[in-house]
């Protein structure tokens, strides 16, 4: 037997033994080095992502690239504790917004009790849980922001949807649309998205530029005394923001 043929017949014999794909591997680079740090095998981490599954979300692997927090948490619990605040679809919620999931139960129920007693004071009939579930990034909002939307709403009476577009934009570029346009906002979210991002930003600093002045900017303006009022507790709402960021 020649040596090629001895080397065939050794090597037909053996069997190669085939790479095994990694559960860590699903994930981006960025994504693989944080769960590394949290767990120490494979295991582990199938547990996790088969805890998401029983719970309802079909694709835990998606989830976690977008918020790798969320594999940290006990979604159970999680679960649990959200349903006994009123919320309901809580897999559609978290799928549209993960850190949802992230926020302290104390906080969400502090701040369903906030939407009530500001629904209240500005005479507006937003179901809490209704609304957080529709624009679950209301919960990233400081009281500040929320008041100013809020004020925003009441005062123009918004109907539920247009009230969600008008959410998306920076406050201060609402603001600023207000002002130009003092007697109605209808067409707001045409005016604004048609800006370019260098508009946005110096519209911004104009307002921001304007907030300290606005009483003697408002003098100055043929508006009602409401009017100017409203326009007042909006530049309060936003003096706060400013100094806050």
């Amino acid at each position: 037997m020649s040596e090629n043929e001895s080397s065939k017949q050794f090597t037909s014999g053996s069997t190669e033994e085939e790479p095994q794909s990694s559960t860590f591997s699903q994930f981006s680079e960025k994504t693989q080095r944080y769960l590394r740090e949290r767990f120490k095998n494979e295991e582990t981490l199938e547990l996790k992502l088969s805890l998401l599954t029983e719970a309802g979300f079909g694709d835990p692997t998606s989830l976690i690239e977008r918020f790798p927090n969320l594999i940290a948490l006990d979604i159970k619990r999680v679960v649990g504790d959200l349903k006994g605040a009123g919320f309901n679809d809580l897999v559609s919620l978290i799928t549209e917004f993960p850190q949802f999931a992230g926020y302290n139960i104390g906080r969400v129920r502090k701040y369903l009790r906030l939407v009530r007693v500001i629904n209240k004071v500005l005479n507006l009939d937003y179901e809490p849980v209704a609304f957080v579930e529709n624009f679950p990034r209301l919960l990233s909002f400081s009281v500040d922001e929320l008041l100013f939307f809020l004020r925003v709403s009441s005062h123009y009476r918004f109907s539920e949807k247009n009230y969600y577009s008008v959410l998306k934009f920076n406050p201060f570029l609402v603001f600023g649309d207000i002002l130009n346009n003092p007697t109605t906002l209808h067409g707001i979210t045409t005016r604004i998205v048609r800006l370019s991002k260098a508009e946005k930003l110096e519209r911004i600093e104009q307002v921001k530029a304007l907030l300290p002045g606005i009483d003697d900017f408002l003098e100055r303006k043929n508006y009602t005394p409401a009017h100017k009022t409203f326009l007042r507790r909006l530049a309060a709402n936003l003096r706060r923001l400013a100094a806050k960021r």
